[in-house]
C-alpha cells in the first residue's frame, strides 16, 4: 500500500475575517490564531509570550484540541500545551513555552506562539522541526510534514515532500489544512486549492464550492459551505465522505472517520467505527477533532472527553479532575490503516 495511505490528520480552521484572524476561540485543531504584530504591544506584553524561559505549566480549563495519529495535545486557557498517548518520537513531550494553538501531526506537534513563531517537537529527522523564519497566522502538521499561513498570506511547508505536500501553491490564503500527505488552503473567498500526490478518489483536487471551513484527512476532505452544509471529496470506503444533512458549526476529518458539531453543541461522526470512534457520547461540546481511530472534544465545562481507540493511550487526557475516557465498546490496538 502508499504510504500516504497509512497516516492521517485533520486539521481544522475556524472561518474568520479581517484584521487580523479571528482569536481561536473554540477549540478547534487549527484555527488563526490572533498574533500581535504591533512593536509597542509586544513590548508591555507578558514576558513569557517572547521569552526562552520554560513556563510552569498547570491543568486550567482545555480551549483547544488535538488529535493526531496515536497521541493528543490540548491547550489550556492559560496558554500550556499538554499532551498524552504515544511519545515513541518525542510528540508527546510539549515545549514549557505558552501557545496560541497547536496542531498533532503522526510523529510530531506543532505549536503557535503568541509572538507569531512556531515551536515544533520531535525526534524524527526529517526537517519536521526546522521551521521556517517568519511570523505565522496558522499552522497545519500533516503526517511527515507541515504547513502554516504566514503574515503575508503565504503558505510555508517544510518536512517531508516525497509526495509533494510540502510543495504548496503560490498565493495568498486564510487557511491552510495539512492531511496525510497532502495539503489544501482556502483563499479569502473560500475557494479551495488542494496539492500532494495524484490520486483516483480526487482527495487532492478541490470541490470546485466555495467552502468557509473545511479539514484534510487521509485520502477524503470536509468542508462547510456559508449556510452550514457539510460537503466531503475523496475516498468514501468506510462512509466517511457520505455526510448527514443537518445543519453545522464545525467540521473535522480523522483518518477514516469525520465528525461535526451543531451551533448548539451536539456532535455526530461518520465513517469508519471499528475503534468506536465514531460513537459520540452523550453531552454537548464546544470543539470536536478527530484522530486516527480516536476522538477529542472538548465539554461545556473546559473538560476533555475521549473515546475510540486507547491503544497507546491517545485517548486517556491527562488528570485534571475533569478529564474522561469513554468506553465505547471498541475492541483495543490501532494498527496503521492503509
Amino acid at each position: 500500500m502508499c504510504r500516504a495511505h497509512r497516516y492521517f490528520l485533520l486539521v481544522l480552521c475556524i472561518a474568520c475575517k479581517g484584521k487580523p484572524i479571528a482569536p481561536l476561540d473554540d477549540g478547534s485543531d487549527s484555527g488563526a490564531a490572533d498574533v500581535d504584530t504591533d512593536a509597542d504591544a509586544d513590548a508591555d506584553a507578558d514576558a513569557d509570550a517572547d521569552a526562552d524561559t520554560d513556563k510552569e505549566i498547570g491543568l486550567g480549563v482545555m480551549v483547544q484540541v488535538s488529535a493526531g495519529w496515536t497521541h493528543s495535545c490540548a491547550i489550556d486557557d492559560a496558554g500550556g500545551a499538554h499532551c498524552w498517548g504515544s511519545d515513541e518520537d518525542g510528540q508527546a513531550s510539549p515545549a514549557k513555552k505558552s501557545f496560541l494553538q497547536i496542531s498533532s501531526g503522526a510523529s510530531h506537534t506543532c505549536g503557535l506562539r503568541p509572538t507569531g513563531d512556531i515551536k515544533c517537537w520531535t525526534d524524527r529527522d526529517l526537517g519536521l522541526d526546522d521551521v521556517p523564519e517568519g511570523t505565522y497566522r496558522q499552522v497545519s502538521a500533516g503526517a511527515e510534514h507541515t504547513c502554516a499561513i504566514d503574515a503575508y498570506g503565504a503558505i510555508q511547508c517544510w518536512g517531508s515532500n516525497t509526495y509533494g505536500q510540502a510543495t504548496p501553491p503560490e498565493g495568498t490564503f486564510s487557511k491552510v489544512f495539512s492531511g496525510g500527505f497532502h495539503g489544501c488552503a482556502l483563499d479569502t473567498g473560500g475557494n479551495v486549492t488542494c496539492w500532494g500526490p495524484e490520486s483516483t478518489d480526487g482527495h487532492t483536487t478541490g470541490p470546485g464550492y466555495a467552502l468557509s471551513e473545511m479539514a484534510a484527512g487521509a485520502n477524503h476532505n470536509c468542508g462547510l459551505d456559508s449556510s452550514g452544509t457539510v460537503l466531503c471529496w475523496g475516498n468514501d470506503e468506510y462512509g466517511q465522505s457520505t455526510p448527514p444533512t443537518e445543519i453545522f458549526a464545525q467540521i473535522t476529518v480523522g483518518s477514516h472517520h469525520s465528525c461535526a458539531l451543531t451551533s448548539e453543541g451536539i456532535a455526530a461522526c461518520w465513517g469508519l467505527n471499528d475503534r468506536g470512534q465514531a460513537m459520540v457520547p452523550s453531552g454537548r461540546y464546544t470543539s470536536i477533532e478527530a484522530g486516527d481511530r480516536h476522538t477529542c472534544a472538548i465539554n461545556l465545562s473546559g473538560a476533555l472527553v475521549c473515546w475510540g481507540s486507547n491503544a497507546q493511550g491517545q485517548a486517556s487526557p491527562p488528570d485534571s479532575g475533569s478529564g474522561e475516557t469513554v468506553d465505547t465498546g471498541g475492541a483495543g490496538g490501532g494498527s496503521p490503516r492503509p
